[in-house]
Order: structure tokens, then C-alpha cells, then sequence
């Protein structure tokens, strides 16, 4: 295999390999969500399958907004478009902070979980 070829797959795989590591993470995220509230009761691994879903949509969202604004950016900055780069960076996180400030009220707080789906110590016991 030529230099060329090593140095340009060297590459792809620096570049590509925190992308691959994050959705590993986010996939993750379900997986233990799922077993940690196994322990409740099969409502509360349905629900949390539902979330899960949810949450996954949520992800793609950011995911391909980050996408879309890194393409501007990279194209008003081989232009030397400096202002474009600032305005796209600007509506895109103005766009993210608006997405992720309508989220439902069930996803915020530090028990919202429980208190959504009635799994406290409480329930514990009795499960």
C-alpha cells in the first residue's frame, strides 16, 4: 500500500474516531438507562424505551445542525467570508439554544424521571 494511502486512512480514522466514540456513548446512554430502571418494573423499561427514542431524535437534531453549520463554516472560511462564518455560528446556536430551551418539562430536574414514571425508593420496596 503506498505512504500516500496509509497517511489518508491515518487520517480518516483521527477524524472519524470521536464521531464513532460519541454515538458508542449515546447508544450506551439507552443501554444503562434500560438496566438501571430493570429493577422497577416492565412500565418503567417501556417508558424509558420510549425516551430513549425520544432522546435519540433530539441527539440527531444537534447532530445534524453541528453538521450543517461545520459545512457553512468550512466553506465561508475557504471564501475568507469571516462575517458569514460569525453569522452562521450565531444562528446556529441561537437555533440549539431554542430546541434544547422547548424541551418538555418531564426532561428537566434532578427526579423527573422518577416522578414521570413512580419509581422512588418507595416503589423499590414494594416491586
Amino acid at each position: 500500500m503506498p505512504q500516500e494511502q496509509q497517511n489518508i486512512r491515518r487520517w480518516l480514522v483521527r477524524l472519524t474516531g470521536p464521531i464513532f466514540i460519541e454515538m458508542v456513548l449515546i447508544i450506551l446512554l439507552g443501554i444503562v438507562d434500560t438496566v438501571m430502571l430493570s429493577q422497577c418494573s416492565d412500565n418503567t423499561v417501556a417508558a424509558v424505551g420510549v425516551v430513549v427514542q425520544l432522546l435519540n431524535m433530539i441527539f440527531l437534531v444537534f447532530e445534524a445542525t453541528t453538521a450543517g453549520t461545520s459545512v457553512l463554516c468550512s466553506q465561508f472560511l475557504g471564501a475568507r467570508q469571516m462575517d458569514n462564518v460569525f453569522r452562521a455560528i450565531g444562528v446556529s446556536l441561537a437555533f440549539n439554544m431554542m430546541m434544547s430551551s422547548s424541551a418538555p418539562p418531564s426532561f428537566s430536574g434532578p427526579n423527573a424521571s422518577c416522578a414521570l414514571w413512580n419509581c422512588g425508593p418507595n416503589s423499590w420496596a414494594t416491586a
